[in-house]
């Protein structure tokens, strides 16, 4: 009962202190981050493809107040996906696959205390480009192209901004990207990722 009873106590505490930071005006922030993540999904010959290692970026998040504990959440990452497959297309052949390209995620994030949030929305991603290579019997080849696919989807984040000072704050979100699809001529990949992304807030 003591357990249950301190809980409830720290919600609500959370739940209180979210709005009265936004009316001090705080809740609005610029950050700059550095974007990890994992990808892996299927095509549309239900293959499966599974990640190739940790894809890196970087790039700027945007917060802005709506008066409340709610925010409008947009930015723009640079991204990569890496993904890899073996066996599918012809036994012993592993193909692996890295493509580069810019997420511009929007949507609403719900504020407790301005330190702790959860977020949600849609992103969209714009290919530049991309590098296949391919494995078989030891012999191994690869080739780079620009592309200008796309993908999109939903996310869903979770969010700690713990601040140094009144100005400054250091981000750690956590995301999941669920995507739709990404078609290159006759193979279309559903990718979904785990997203993490940390780095420095201002807020104003």
């Amino acid at each position: 009962m003591k357990k249950f009873t301190g809980a409830a106590l720290l919600i609500s505490f959370l739940v209180a202190s979210g709005p009265a930071y936004a009316k001090d005006g705080m809740s609005s922030s610029v950050s700059l981050v550095g974007a990890f993540n994992s990808s892996s999904g299927k095509d549309n010959g239900n293959n499966t493809w599974s990640a190739d290692g940790m894809g890196a970026g970087a790039g700027v998040l945007m917060d802005l107040s709506l008066g409340s504990a709610l925010s409008f959440d947009i930015g723009a990452l640079y991204i990569q996906r890496k993904i890899t497959n073996t066996d599918a297309f012809f036994p012993g052949l592993t193909v692996n696959a890295a493509l580069k390209g810019i997420e511009v995620p929007i949507g609403l994030r719900y504020w407790f205390a301005n330190v702790f949030s959860v977020g949600a929305g849609a992103y969209y991603i714009h290919y530049s480009s991309a590098t296949v290579s391919a494995t078989f019997k030891g012999a191994s080849a690869s080739v780079s192209e620009n592309v200008s696919g796309a993908d999109d989807g939903l996310y869903a984040s979770a969010q700690f901004r713990l601040p140094l000072g009144d100005r400054f704050g250091f981000l750690l979100d956590g995301r999941y990207d669920l995507g739709f699809k990404r078609s290159s001529g006759d193979l279309t990949i559903k990718l979904n990722d785990l997203q993490g992304l940390v780095g420095l807030s201002l807020m104003f």
